[in-house]
């Protein structure tokens, strides 16, 4: 797969082109190239037990008809990113959902547990790190109209938890570290908050763990 370019993901997310500065601290030096496939899979072609796990969450679907009823069903095909996240062997999988708007693609994570899946976190498009608690770090980017941001996760008690979050405009870098007692940035297409914005709460509130 070729790796993720941030200059390509900004071409698709907005009309206007933004500053040399904002691209330069988008840019993320320190990421790790790591296998990633990229896969369309039908249902029934599924891990066993992937849809039941998938099956507890909204999938944002658009509404058919047009003025009809939000269609919230997994579709019959479903597009993976395929990543070993802790060289275990086996890979997780970002399930890419219609949850993403203009500010990119949103996934919810699956991994293994036991002779089930369970969902351990939450992202756009994104980059890995270095490990850390055995599994790789996630950087994953998002943005609201000029605002772009990047969110930060590390791999804790059995999922991905969001630790920081720089917020970038005009090339203005603002970094807010987020505490433990905090939940997750919002699933893009989320009308609870507006795209990037945190507010506290408890990991009881955030919707994939």
């Amino acid at each position: 797969m070729k790796p993720f370019s941030i200059i390509l993901w900004v071409a698709g997310t907005c009309l206007a082109d933004p500053p040399q500065a904002t691209l330069d601290a988008l840019e993320v030096p320190d990421a790790v190239d790591v296998a990633v496939v990229e896969k369309r899979i039908a249902q029934e072609d599924f891990p066993t037990g992937l849809l039941a796990a998938m099956s507890q969450f909204g999938w944002g679907g658009n509404k058919e008809p047009i003025g009809g009823e939000w269609d919230d069903r997994i579709p019959d095909q479903v597009d993976f990113r395929m990543v070993d996240l802790n060289s275990d062997g086996s890979p997780e999988y970002f399930a890419n959902t219609y949850l993403g708007g203009t500010g990119g693609l949103h996934y919810l994570l699956f991994a293994k547990n036991g002779d089930g899946w369970q969902c351990i976190g939450e992202s756009g498009m994104f980059k890995l790190l270095p490990k850390k608690n055995g599994w790789h770090r996630l950087v994953s980017f998002g943005r609201s109209g000029p605002t772009y941001f990047k969110h930060f996760y590390e791999f804790s008690e059995g999922r991905y938890r969001h630790v920081e979050t720089h917020e970038i405009l005009d090339g203005k870098v603002t970094v807010s570290k987020i505490e433990p007692t905090r939940a997750d940035p919002p699933a893009p297409g989320s009308k609870s908050k507006a795209p990037g914005e945190v507010k506290p709460e408890s990991d009881s509130q955030v919707r994939c763990q």
